[in-house]
Order: structure tokens, then C-alpha cells, then sequence
């Protein structure tokens, strides 16, 4: 499933440094939120990859029961936790970027946010590849940067 591409609220910038705000309608939030955003929050093609080693451990008589719970969608997701999924599913599906290593597998403590960039991955425009780095600041604000003179407190993906 492809991510909609959204409308842009306001751009930023300065090169090499660019960012945007992006809006959504209802329609287009609630079939990203089904589908590739899902996928990046609870780290699908992870799990499945988990589940996929764990089928061997029966033999072992390893206890298995913590494990399933870790690994479950127990708990409903962060508003950050969500926007930072939003962000990276828009530059895989929109700008040739590639996310290796989904954050939440760095969690010390359930629901804590990691510290550094919120985005680290690789760039590749055909030609040349380089890091991406993000930082996304996640609201449900009307309000958003009209001008490159605006403060940036209150962003909207």
C-alpha cells in the first residue's frame, strides 16, 4: 500500500537542510494509519522475522510467555511514536529513503523516546547516496509556519 502524499502546509528551506509540514485529510490518515504507518509502529516485518525464530524454541522448553507479551500490540502508540512512523513512511514511499533499523528495537524501557535524531537512514536519488537525518515534531494544531520568519512551535505533519 502506498502512503498518500498529503498536501504541504509550509516548506523550509536551506540547503543541504530542507523540511516541510504536511497535512492530511481524515480519509487519508485513516487508510495510512491502517497500513504503512501500522507497519512501521509495530515493526511488522520485525516481529514476523521474531515469531519466525521463536517457532523453533518449543523444542527447548524455553518459556515463551514474556516474549509474545514484549512482542504483542498490547498498548496503544505514542502521538510522537506515531508522527516519527508518519514521517519515515512518507520519505520511503516518497523520497527514495531507506530506514534499516526501526528505533523501537533500541528501547531500554517500554514508551521511552531514544535520544539523537528521531529519523537516521540513507538517501539514494539514483545517482548519489548520503544520510537522512529527521527530526519530527508531531501536532494536531491548526496553527504552522506561514514564512521563513515564523517561529516553529507548533508544526504539523
Amino acid at each position: 500500500m502506498t502512503l498518500a502524499t498529503g498536501t504541504i502546509e509550509y516548506t523550509l528551506d536551506s540547503e543541504p537542510v530542507t523540511g516541510c509540514g504536511l497535512s492530511y485529510t481524515t480519509s487519508e490518515l485513516e487508510s495510512s494509519l491502517t497500513g504503512p504507518i501500522a507497519e512501521v509502529v509495530f515493526d511488522d516485518e520485525g516481529t514476523a522475522d521474531i515469531t519466525n525464530m521463536l517457532s523453533s524454541l518449543p523444542d527447548t522448553d524455553f518459556d515463551q510467555d514474556n516474549l509474545k507479551r514484549v512482542l504483542g500490540h498490547n498498548r496503544e502508540p505514542e502521538p510522537w511514536r506515531v508522527g516519527e512512523a508518519f514521517a519515515e513512511s512518507y520519505l520511503t514511499h516518497h523520497r527514495t529513503c531507506t530506514f534499516p533499523w526501526p528505533d523501537g528495537r533500541d528501547e531500554r524501557k517500554t514508551g521511552s523516546s531514544l535520544p539523537g535524531a528521531d529519523l537516521v537512514g540513507i538517501h539514494c536519488d539514483g545517482e548519489t547516496e548520503r544520510f537522512a537525518f529527521g527530526e519530527v515534531k508531531t501536532s494536531s494544531s491548526r496553527k504552522y509556519p506561514l514564512g521563513s520568519n515564523s517561529r516553529y512551535d507548533n508544526k504539523r505533519m
